[in-house]
């Protein structure tokens, strides 16, 4: 019976995307939904639903804030690399909440934008990559990053799609952004150095394109990033991976691995790497680990608690040459 619910799951996932705002006949008895951005949108989801939601940009969206956050970034840092990324500035940013669901009866959730697109269920549980035995409480909450192949425009429009397999009626919250990644630097005066900030939970990587570029850095000059936990943040493993900048980036476990250059991290960890392995920039992505297992904890004194709920992570992230 098992088996039988996960691959009626995954068939689900599969038949979403003809809810994907197409026109197939087949997808008549959808239901759809223009929602705006920037804005929590709250709304009920019934038994067997199928909801279709819409989000576009309003005009003059992309170039009011693309300026807006170029000019207020370089109050702080002095450097010409900022019109370097200007050109692709955004991203997607969807954070959904959904209460009354179960991991035995999940709303399924997927997101697209021309040819990207990811899928998930709701609520969300971290499983580990081969057994796919959960190994977390389910968490009713989950932030995600969508990063497009092609370009965002002001014609660009998000769509969700999502089917509910529940038995009861279930709340859903649900926020679509547009963020730029790349200019959340702060230059440390009179050093060739930059740092970020981000929130790590368990079910919510942290994504940040590299402030540094062909104009900052030489091409045959090394790069130290360093990540560290802030006060007043949670225990446990978690992975840091360094991308190439393209889209898509990798940001589970299995793909950051394989797809980075990567290394474990409990409260402090730092990688080098040779700017000319990155002439465009780098990403750096943070994952929280399936399990505490994965960083080898050998101290009992340092070991972590169960995870029994979203935990998060208040993480710095240093640049330097």
């Amino acid at each position: 019976l098992k088996m039988f619910l996960t691959q009626c799951v995954e068939s689900l996932l599969i038949v979403l995307s003809c809810t994907s705002f197409s026109i197939a006949q087949e997808c008549t008895d959808r239901k759809l939904m223009q929602a705006k951005l920037d804005t929590w949108e709250k709304f009920d989801l019934a038994v067997g639903e199928q909801l279709a939601v819409a989000v576009s940009i309003p005009d003059g969206y992309l170039q009011n804030n693309a300026k807006k956050e170029i000019e207020k970034q370089t109050t702080v840092v002095k450097n010409t690399s900022l019109t370097t990324f200007a050109s692709t500035p955004f991203r997607w940013r969807v954070s959904i909440s959904i209460d009354g669901a179960s991991p035995e009866n999940p709303v399924l959730v997927l997101v697209k934008d021309g040819k990207t697109e990811k899928s998930f269920k709701m609520p969300y549980t971290r499983t580990k990559d081969r057994s796919k035995t959960a190994i977390t409480v389910p968490f009713s909450d989950r932030s995600m990053d969508l990063c497009p192949l092609e370009k965002i425009t002001p014609d660009s429009v998000l769509n969700i799609s999502l089917y509910s397999s529940s038995n009861k009626t279930v709340e859903v919250n649900l926020k679509v952004e547009l963020t730029t990644p790349w200019l959340d630097w702060k230059e440390i005066v009179g050093q060739k150095k930059f740092e970020s900030k981000g929130t790590l939970t368990l079910s919510s990587p942290v994504v940040k394109k590299s402030f540094f570029s062909p104009s900052v850095v030489n091409n045959d000059e090394s790069i130290l990033i360093t990540i560290e936990t802030l006060p007043d943040s949670d225990c446990f493993c978690n992975l840091v991976s360094i991308q190439q900048p393209s889209c898509p980036y990798f940001d589970s476990v299995s793909s950051a691995i394989r797809f980075g250059i990567w290394q474990t991290m409990l409260n402090k960890t730092a990688l080098q790497i040779q700017s000319e392995d990155f002439p465009n920039g780098y990403l750096v992505v943070v994952v929280a680990a399936e399990s505490d297992d994965f960083c080898k904890i050998t101290k009992e004194e340092k070991k972590c608690g169960p995870r029994t709920r979203n935990l998060k992570k208040i993480l710095k992230i240093t640049e330097s040459v």
